[in-house]
């Protein structure tokens, strides 16, 4: 009886002591997939931040790359801006780094914050946006003035011949009264070449009255110049012509006396003397 009792003891602590280490157990178990749970989380904000880094690093690496298109197209449109202007090309080298300095040293070694590079980063490419406009906007103003300076009539329209009638008031030489004579002229040879004075396009070539075989070319900025009484044309209606380019050959066809160009300057329609746009010496 006594050994039944002592065997019912045991076997109820033995019992007992499986049922505190199921316990010990299960609180381990627990413990365990609560720490799980943190190193889940915590691989889960790693990951994260590997995300968000790299989508930083895109970021940063896309932008420096267009930044730096932006620089060197900068750099070449500078250097043409120079080179127009004919500024001095030492002080205004866009192949060199510009001069710059500082006295902090130790803030220089400083590394600056994620954040503030990427605002400056925007800044920079906001910057050089604008600063891209600008001296878009400088290169076409200086493009412009240089056209409109080549539209201007500049050339002898002759290689030799000289000055026979000149702008303005005059005796009408067929009907003897006083005429405004709308350009000048220059007597030369038959034959003689006669050149643009400018390059420009053709808008007319052929017959037209009074005037003979006459050309007439636009040069853009309000500028056309008038060649008449040619012996013969040999440029078409549309063609693009070069300053100095033949246009056709002395003659005296139309109202003529003798063989000579009449030569007219014209400037949003309205004749102007020739003798303000004629060099002083010609070949």
């Amino acid at each position: 009886m006594v050994a039944i009792v002592l065997l019912a003891v045991g076997w109820r602590h033995s019992v007992e002591d499986n049922h505190a280490l199921q316990a010990r157990l299960a609180q381990r178990a627990a413990r365990s997939q609560q720490d799980a749970s943190f190193y889940q989380y915590d691989l889960a904000q790693l990951e994260q931040g590997k995300r968000d880094q790299e989508q930083r690093l895109h970021y940063m690496t896309r932008n420096l790359g267009v930044l730096e298109a932006r620089i060197n197209r900068l750099d070449s449109l500078g250097a043409r801006l120079v080179a127009k202007v004919k500024l001095d090309p030492q002080m205004f080298a866009f192949d060199h780094l510009p001069a710059i300095g500082g006295g902090d040293i130790a803030a220089a070694t400083r590394i600056p914050e994620e954040q503030h590079l990427e605002d400056q980063v925007d800044l920079l490419l906001h910057g050089s946006d604008h600063l891209g406009s600008k001296l878009d906007s400088i290169n076409f103003y200086l493009m412009l003035k240089h056209d409109q300076h080549r539209a201007k009539p500049h050339l002898w329209p002759v290689d030799g011949g000289w000055l026979s009638s000149n702008f303005g008031l005059r005796v009408d030489p067929f009907s003897g009264r006083m005429a405004f004579h709308y350009g000048v002229d220059i007597a030369d040879h038959i034959g003689e070449n006669v050149r643009a004075s400018a390059a420009g396009v053709v808008v007319f070539a052929g017959a037209d009255g009074g005037y003979g075989h006459l050309v007439e070319l636009d040069h853009g900025f309000g500028y056309r110049t008038r060649y008449a009484h040619l012996h013969d044309t040999v440029v078409q209606v549309g063609d693009v012509v070069k300053a100095g380019s033949v246009v056709g050959h002395i003659g005296s066809t139309g109202h003529s006396t003798g063989p000579h160009l009449h030569y007219e300057v014209r400037l949003h329609g309205r004749c102007i003397n020739p003798a303000n746009y004629l060099p002083s010496h010609h070949s």
